[in-house]
């Protein structure tokens, strides 16, 4: 038999979110015969631990306080790498992309990073030092790159002046069997208005990258042509109060519902 291909898949944390889902879903329906996988998380936070263990994943927390906490990362992180034998080192976000990379490095391994948000197109924070050590780190390392949509991947093309012949489009997918049964079947209380009235549901971040305010001001003009339209915001994020006042100037304040962070989204 072919020796199993070794990953180590390195994430911020594996709380819940975007990012973390589809590293679970991956690694769910991943070739068992083919990958041997673990995960290292950098930070705390590690509410996906026990969906990662039901499907046979180890996950390791390398005990890192902060993306500066630089002494604790990248030395477990180097010894992780070399104890463990890996043939490549999977990074996505961006700290675990600049530890990730630099301990891959050091411990002379492959190195694929995933690029699951357009990082520079929506942010303007610190961007100039964010770009150098993202692109050092990449050209060091000879990373190869996956981008989950056109879009993120010309984001890096433009932003960080990547080639665009060594990122690769590979959409995230879904497990559309969690779907199957309608989640766990209890009408949500917010949702049990007339049988005419409509719900629209978002769920994500509330972020400029999320495009949440274009959602608002189309449900205004549903609202205008005279549909009975409810809006509804699952998750948080730094928008929150801006998308409510927008909301309330655009008449839209009794029918646009934050329902902020929940466990599970099926019942809704």
């Amino acid at each position: 038999m072919n020796k199993k291909i070794k990953v180590l898949h390195v994430i911020e944390t594996i709380a819940r979110g975007g990012a973390e889902n589809n590293l679970l879903n991956l690694l769910k329906y991943m070739d068992r015969d083919a990958f041997d996988n673990k995960v290292a998380y950098l930070y705390p936070g590690s509410d996906l631990g026990k969906a990662f263990g039901a499907i046979g994943v180890d996950t390791v927390g390398i005990g890192m306080g902060g993306i500066w906490d630089l002494g604790k990362g990248l030395g477990r992180l180097v010894k992780e790498i070399r104890s463990g034998g890996y043939d490549i080192v999977h990074t996505q976000l961006f700290g675990a992309n600049i530890y990730g990379r630099m301990a891959a490095f050091i411990a002379g391994k492959k190195v694929v990073t995933t690029l699951q948000n357009p990082d520079y197109t929506f942010e303007r924070k610190n961007i100039i030092l964010r770009k150098a050590i993202d692109k050092f780190t990449a050209v060091i390392t000879g990373c190869r790159f996956i981008a989950v949509s056109q879009f993120v991947k010309q984001s890096f093309v433009k932003e960080l002046h990547l080639n665009a012949d060594n990122i690769e489009v590979i959409n995230n997918s879904l497990d559309l069997d969690r779907f199957k049964a309608g989640g766990t079947g209890e009408k949500n209380s917010l949702m049990c208005g007339p049988a005419t009235k409509r719900y629209i549901l978002n769920i994500g971040r509330l972020h400029p990258q999320k495009g949440q305010e274009h959602l608002i001001k189309a449900v205004e003009r549903v609202v205008a042509d005279g549909e009975d339209v409810e809006l509804v915001f699952i998750g948080d994020g730094p928008l929150k109060a801006e998308l409510a006042d927008l909301a309330e100037r655009s008449g839209l304040k009794e029918r646009t519902h934050f329902i902020g962070k929940v466990e599970d989204v099926l019942p809704y």
